[in-house]
């Protein structure tokens, strides 16, 4: 419980970059386009669901989406946005996966979970169907390097031999998608680079020269005067219950 926790340590800076980021980005989208046939007309439960923009997206294509999160903060956007958008077909829940409050699922959806080897079972035992796991291929992108992220997140090279020893079937879908960040300017790009990286001063400085704007970026009523580029590796699992 403690583990789950802090996953991931949501303040108002980083719900603000997530928001832009999700905002002027379609990462969520093409993900979606990988899965729409399985999720189409579907009852799902994401796990984790953040500000929701992936609830969002697939919306379009489920008949019902509970999105899980454990921290009001991020629900608080993701509620916004339904009431934003019309959207009738969210629920926004408050709650630990471990409360198992959920029911008449036909997926279960985690994108970037923490550790999902440790759950998958359980996650499938609440599915009717199947469970979505959304997870870096080999390495990070330079996003989320942080102790805790570092510690706790899995990617596909420590997921893929899981499953073969534990004799789970399972389809992977590999992906590349930019998923990078607008920034108003030079001290909001550093704040940035040191809240998600570890890069060093040189390195910071050799990212800003790269990632100023020629001219300024205009969106959300905003203007942005520098972009950091993160091209993402993303490894798309599908397993199915074996009937």
């Amino acid at each position: 419980m403690k583990e789950l926790k802090t996953m991931f340590n949501w303040n108002s800076k980083k719900i603000y970059w997530n928001i832009v980021c999700s905002e002027t980005n379609d990462m969520d989208n093409k993900i979606c386009e990988k899965i729409k046939d399985y999720i189409k007309d579907k009852n799902i439960a994401e796990f984790g669901c953040g500000t929701g923009y992936f609830a969002l997206s697939m919306s379009k294509y489920a008949n019902l989406i509970i999105a899980a999160d454990i921290q009001n903060m991020v629900l608080e956007v993701l509620q916004q946005n339904i009431e934003k958008n019309n959207i009738k077909n969210i629920i926004p829940l408050k709650t630990d996966i471990y409360n198992n409050e959920f029911h008449n699922i036909d997926y279960v959806v985690a994108k970037f979970f923490s550790k999902p080897t440790r759950d998958i079972r359980f996650m499938l035992s609440m599915a009717r169907q199947g469970l979505i796991l959304i997870v870096n291929t080999t390495s990070y992108s330079g996003m989320n390097e942080d102790e805790i992220s570092r510690s706790n997140k899995e990617n596909a090279a420590i997921i893929c031999p899981y499953l073969e020893k534990e004799n789970i079937a399972y389809t992977k879908i590999d992906m590349e998608c930019e998923n990078g960040q607008y920034v108003r300017d030079e001290e909001e790009a550093i704040r940035f680079l040191k809240s998600y990286t570890k890069n060093t001063d040189d390195e910071i400085e050799d990212i800003l020269a790269k990632s100023k704007l020629e001219q300024e970026y205009k969106a959300l009523g905003e203007s942005f005067t520098h972009f950091v580029s993160v091209e993402k590796k993303i490894s798309i699992f599908i397993i199915e219950k074996q009937l």
